[in-house]
């Protein structure tokens, strides 16, 4: 089950954001964001994608929790912008609340992610 999870994440990913050819000729950073680490699922899920992009190689993981605060994860994914990674896998804390976060990543041109609870 593990594989079948991380494969389909890291498979949406990258072909959410990286099916140009072009794309492969640098290293992806893929940022996930996280309500909290400290839900058995959440770590799951952090630990299979940094598996498999380990093991694909040439993928950077930049993992950060908010600590169940939506400003915290607001400013994350502003974060990850600034940075400009290649991807966004996001848990959102409140759907409602980072929408406007999501349509920055979409105004940015970055491929976003979300997984629901």
């Amino acid at each position: 089950m593990r594989k079948i999870i991380s494969g389909v994440v890291i498979l949406a990913l990258m072909f959410s954001f990286v099916f140009d050819s072009l794309a492969w000729a640098k290293e992806l950073t893929i940022g996930l964001s996280f309500p909290s680490l400290s839900f058995a699922w959440f770590s799951f899920l952090e630990q299979a994608v940094k598996e498999k992009a380990a093991k694909l190689g040439g993928i950077n993981v930049i993992s950060l929790e908010a600590q169940n605060e939506v400003s915290k994860q607001i400013s994350i994914v502003e974060d990850m912008i600034t940075k400009k990674v290649d991807g966004v896998l996001l848990v959102p804390i409140e759907v409602e609340a980072v929408v406007p976060a999501v349509e920055a990543l979409n105004k940015a041109n970055i491929p976003v992610v979300t997984v629901d609870r």
